[in-house]
């Protein structure tokens, strides 16, 4: 099953090494799911995590690894065209576009803007992606 994992999951599960984002990006590395991500994705994810406030939380080393390490893990295409927003937050559009242009089966998300929308394909919380792809 192919999902794409929007950034805050991946920030959330680098932070802390418990509840719902950690043990799906660990499924990610055990190879339990399938995750996409696009050259876009990995710039937002290194953007976000290079701030200053993660700092206590990880090194710009370690930032470096997980970047590397995603991008091994995971199937890497090429960003989708952009198209009409679909999102009250157009910044997140490119996650709905990308989801469809490798037919994902779910965009999972922390972000209660997209996962209240109703985007083809779904978009479920961390908590619900668990429970639906039965990852403990």
């Amino acid at each position: 099953m192919a999902v794409v994992l929007d950034v805050n999951v991946f920030v959330s599960a680098a932070i802390s090494k418990a509840g719902a984002p950690h043990t799906l990006v660990q499924a990610m590395r055990d190879g339990q799911l399938e995750v996409i991500v696009s050259p876009l994705l990995l710039a937002e994810l290194d953007e976000v995590l290079r701030r200053p406030k993660f700092r206590r939380f990880f090194t710009l080393e370690e930032v470096d690894e997980l970047l590397e390490e995603i991008a091994r893990i995971c199937e890497v295409v090429p960003d989708p065209e952009p198209g009409a927003a679909v999102l009250r937050d157009a910044d997140d559009d490119y996650l709905v576009y990308l989801a469809r242009h490798v037919g994902a089966e779910f965009i999972v998300s922390g972000d209660a803007d997209l996962t209240d929308a109703d985007v083809d394909p779904p978009a479920i919380t961390p908590r619900a992606a668990l429970d639906t792809f039965e990852i403990r």
